[in-house]
């Protein structure tokens, strides 16, 4: 048997589902090659980690609600009522209704504020007046200053 065939029966070897002239050649391989019992043995811990980690905790009542759940299948076509009654579907309904609105009224209110006082003739707060030093018009250029 060559390394190749024997990587490729190692997990059903190490499992112990192999056939037992499968299982003989590959024992009798892992005798005379080291890299391949080498493999093994990595391959053993790896799996062992595995099932290790594979334990599920099976859980008392899961048949019980299956069946509770199946059984009300079958004998309703209705789905039970939530608890909810007929004022908390209405509260439900016209909450997002009512800030709505009130989110349509402050917009509304918000545009009307923001443009109230360009409707009106209100002096401006401030008033532009040139600066002497910087009244690039009236002023000496750079240049002549410099050549001076």
């Amino acid at each position: 048997m060559k390394c190749k065939q024997c990587h490729k029966e190692l997990i059903t070897w190490l499992e112990g589902s192999a056939s037992q002239e499968k299982r003989e050649a590959v024992e009798a391989h892992l005798a005379v090659c080291a890299g391949c019992r080498e493999f093994a043995g990595y391959l053993r811990e790896t799996l062992a980690l595995a099932a290790a980690e594979v334990k599920v905790e099976e859980d008392p009542w899961f048949y019980t609600r299956v069946k509770a759940r199946l059984t009300w299948k079958t004998q309703t076509t209705a789905p039970p009522a939530r608890g909810k009654s007929s004022g908390q579907a209405l509260a439900g309904l016209l909450q997002p209704a009512f800030f709505t609105l009130l989110l349509l009224l402050g917009i509304y209110g918000g545009i009307r504020l923001g443009g109230a006082p360009h409707r009106q003739n209100h002096p401006p707060l401030i008033t532009e007046a040139p600066v002497p030093w910087m009244d690039e018009m009236n002023a000496e250029p750079l240049e002549t200053f410099l050549m001076q």
